[in-house]
């Protein structure tokens, strides 16, 4: 009760760190669905520390019954906030609080997909590789078309995002397929990360993503060269003379002298070698 007193939006003179640590510490002294821990939590959504409805955005996720509509509304209505933080909290908090495949989660976090801020986007893949139904082609879409993003750290966190949706049982086709027509974006930050990507999403030694990495050791830009060389090493069988023959030949024709593509090319070499 002391935790929920001091906490209250309407005991605003206390110090902004003392709501936020009452909010973060909450969850730890009451039941799941706790009426008045409820109370205080929603009343606390429209604080005016952007960092106590954060905190809070946190707590409700973990003390509202999962599904509950009133608690989802309320994320749903965070998802809109003019401050990305809060919008990034949303996110969170709306893959902890609802059942999975939720269409109006679901429907959220591909919205943010588009939103403004580098780290709502990032949130959002992320969020969606583990949430959403692996069998949901446009969400498979959407996820694969962030290889297009304009921002390095969202195209960072996509092939392990691919990579979870692989596991969880997305259309492995698909998945190739989507990542296979990016390797000819007219930006070669496009063409790197689809490189990346490819290694995630293929199985071991597919002939068909081999033949695509292989062609990318010819890329114009050296960054697609060396992901290309970090790629074959990832999917290729070692033992399989025709994948064998294949990247001998490729290692026999690098002509790029830069440093990085030197260790990729020395690594690929090592690796033919075998153990």
């Amino acid at each position: 009760r002391q935790w929920t007193k001091a906490a209250r939006p309407g005991e605003s003179r206390r110090p902004f760190v003392t709501r936020m640590a009452c909010l973060e510490a909450l969850p730890h002294f009451v039941a799941q669905g706790h009426a008045e821990a409820l109370e205080l939590v929603t009343g606390s959504l429209a604080d005016r520390s952007e960092f106590v409805r954060i905190a809070a955005l946190d707590a409700l996720a973990s003390i509202a019954p999962r599904g509950d509509p009133a608690a989802l509304q309320a994320v749903l209505e965070g998802s809109l906030d003019g401050l990305h933080t809060i919008r990034r909290a949303a996110a969170c908090a709306g893959v902890r609080l609802a059942n999975a495949g939720d269409e109006s989660i679901v429907a959220m976090l591909l919205g943010m997909l588009a939103d403004p801020e580098a780290w709502v986007r990032l949130t959002a893949i992320e969020s969606l590789a583990g949430f959403a139904p692996a069998g949901d082609t446009a969400m498979c879409a959407a996820v694969c078309a962030c290889l297009e993003d304009k921002d390095q750290a969202v195209r960072d966190v996509v092939p392990g995002a691919l990579a979870n949706l692989k596991a969880s049982g997305a259309d492995v086709g698909q998945l190739k397929a989507l990542t296979g027509e990016r390797l000819e974006h007219a930006k070669a930050h496009c063409r790197q990360a689809a490189v990346h990507s490819l290694a995630q999403v293929a199985d071991q030694n597919d002939a068909q993503v081999i033949a695509w990495l292989h062609r990318a050791l010819s890329d114009v830009s050296p960054p697609v060269r060396q992901a290309a060389l970090d790629s074959i090493v990832k999917v290729a069988d070692r033992d399989d003379p025709s994948c064998r023959a294949l990247l001998q030949e490729a290692l026999s024709g690098i002509a790029d002298r830069r440093p990085s593509t030197i260790a990729a090319e020395d690594q690929l070499a090592a690796w033919l070698a075998g153990p």
